[in-house]
C-alpha cells in the first residue's frame, strides 16, 4: 500500500539525519581531495626547474658535440648556434654556444659572436650586464684571456657550473689541444684561472 502522508513525513524525519551525515562525510572527503591536490601543486611549484638550470642542463646535454669535418668550425648543430647568431659558416662559435644557452633559458638572442663586445656590456640593454667573476652564478657567461692567442682584452667564453667548472664550446677536452679553438663542447675545470670577466645573463627565474 501506498505511504500515508503521515508516514512519508515521519520517514524523512528519520532519514533525514542519514541524508546529511553522508553529505557531510562527502564533504569532509572532497575537502581532503583538494588539499591533497593543492599540496602536490605546491611541491611541484617547490621542485620546478628554474630557467637558470634549465639553461644549464641544456649546455650540459651538448657536451660531447664537435665539428664534422673537424676544424671546420661546422656541424649540424654548431651551424645552427652560429646562424641563429647572425653569424657566417666556418666562423669560430665559442660565444655563439653561450648565446645558444642563454636563449634556452628563454632569454633574448645576442646577435654577436665576438666574446669582447658581450664581456664589454654591448648587450647590457638585452640584461646581458657586466658582473665580477666573483658574483658569477651557474649559467653566467666566463670569459678568459689566454697566454698567447691575441691582443684582445679576451679569447674565449663559456657558462659557469659550479666551483671552477665550466662548460664551454669550441673548446678542448683536456690541456692539449686549443683551449679557445678545440672544436667540441666540454665540461673545464681548470680554466677559471685565466678568467678576466663576466656576464650576468637574464634568466627569468
Amino acid at each position: 500500500m501506498p505511504e500515508t502522508p503521515q508516514q512519508t513525513l515521519a520517514r524523512l524525519q528519520r532519514e533525514l539525519p542519514l541524508r546529511r551525515r553522508q553529505e557531510a562525510q562527502l564533504r569532509a572527503r572532497l575537502i581532503a581531495v583538494r588539499r591533497r591536490i593543492a599540496s602536490v601543486i605546491r611541491g611541484i611549484a617547490i621542485h620546478k626547474v628554474s630557467a637558470r638550470q634549465q639553461a644549464v642542463r641544456w649546455a650540459l646535454a651538448q657536451v660531447g658535440t664537435i665539428e664534422h669535418p673537424p676544424g671546420s668550425n661546422s656541424g649540424p648543430k654548431i651551424s645552427g648556434w652560429i646562424r641563429a647568431g647572425g653569424g657566417q659558416p666556418g666562423w669560430s662559435w665559442c660565444q655563439y654556444f653561450a648565446d645558444a644557452v642563454a636563449v634556452h633559458g628563454g632569454c633574448r638572442q645576442i646577435i654577436d659572436g665576438y666574446t669582447v663586445d658581450v664581456m664589454r656590456g654591448a648587450y647590457a640593454r638585452l640584461g646581458y650586464r657586466p658582473i665580477k667573476v666573483a658574483e658569477a652564478l651557474p649559467g653566467d657567461m666566463i670569459f678568459f684571456k689566454f697566454p698567447g692567442i691575441s691582443s684582445d682584452p679576451c679569447d674565449h667564453v663559456g657558462i659557469k657550473l659550479d666551483g671552477n667548472r665550466t662548460v664551454e664550446g669550441n673548446t678542448s677536452s683536456d690541456r692539449a689541444g686549443s683551449q679557445s679553438n678545440g672544436g667540441g663542447v666540454f665540461v673545464r675545470d681548470n680554466h677559471m684561472q685565466f678568467a678576466v670577466g663576466a656576464v650576468r645573463v637574464p634568466y627569468k627565474s
